[in-house]
């Protein structure tokens, strides 16, 4: 069924997150029925979900998400991501989230969006997973991890209220994104994903980056760079061996990959934290 990690962060002070949720499943999850004690976006990386929102029926595919006010009723049969959702809190009015001039700019921003169908850029799922993985393990001095989580929590509330809106969905370009979410190390390539949607490759191409806001090509490269870091907690897992895991033909063209992404150096990124000071 897949696995749901939850971090509850309303008893904290000094950044916009209140809570952060990971969603990965491969077949249909129950949602219980509840209301939202504050701003929430879902977020669907791939594949997609299937609920209620305040009783009206939504279907949010991959690249898309959705912002949810306070009050919110949430719920509905099932849930099915067959890929990974992000359940991501916010609180701007939280004391020393935001200095208080923004406060109501971000709440005004949020009711702008809310309901709508969105489009999703990889930022917010790459600042979504930098985000879990500090969770996880976390620096054991409390100052290193307020630190750190500050400074992870602000890309991410950015990377929300940059959230757009897009076009219906388009049931082609979710096909082809399951696809590529269920096997990144695969080379895909454009002809092959066009197939799947029925499409030609030029039609598929546009259609895809009006949707996702990117090309096919990168973001597969995202997905690929993601899933090494994943693996990469292993500490077993050299560069080499997690560029061919993830289907990088060598090191180097992984490590340009995070390099033109993140800016980062390679294995700084996919091994974040205390432990390479």
């Amino acid at each position: 069924m897949g696995a749901l990690t939850w971090t509850d962060l309303r008893a904290e002070r000094g950044h916009p997150i209140a809570w952060l949720g990971r969603h990965r499943t491969a077949a249909p999850t129950v949602i219980p029925d509840h209301r939202l004690p504050g701003w929430q976006v879902a977020a669907v990386e791939s594949g997609r979900l299937v609920c209620q929102i305040d009783g009206a029926d939504t279907e949010i595919a991959g690249g898309q998400a959705v912002i949810m006010a306070p009050g919110t009723r949430l719920d509905g049969p099932r849930a099915e991501t067959r890929g990974l959702v992000w359940w991501i809190g916010l609180a701007p009015e939280r004391p020393g989230s935001l200095p208080p001039d923004l406060v109501a700019d971000f709440r005004d921003r949020l009711e702008g969006l809310r309901g709508r169908r969105l489009v999703a850029s990889p930022d917010l799922f790459a600042a979504a997973a930098d985000f879990h993985r500090l969770l996880a393990k976390p620096p054991s001095s409390p100052v290193d991890r307020a630190l750190a989580v500050w400074r992870r929590a602000v890309p991410l509330a950015a990377a929300c209220l940059d959230l757009r809106t897009e076009a219906p969905r388009d049931e082609g370009v979710a096909a082809a994104l399951e696809a590529m979410a269920g096997d990144p190390a695969r080379d895909w390539a454009v002809p092959e994903l066009a197939a799947r949607c029925g499409l030609g490759p030029s039609r598929f191409h546009d259609r895809f980056r009006a949707a996702i806001g990117t090309t096919p090509h990168d973001h597969l490269a995202r997905l690929r760079i993601e899933a090494a870091r994943e693996m990469a907690a292993d500490p077993a897992m050299t560069l080499e061996a997690l560029a061919r895991a993830v289907g990088f033909s060598t090191p180097q063209s992984l490590a340009r990959a995070i390099r033109r992404r993140t800016g980062a150096a390679a294995m700084a990124w996919l091994r974040p934290g205390p432990a390479r000071r």
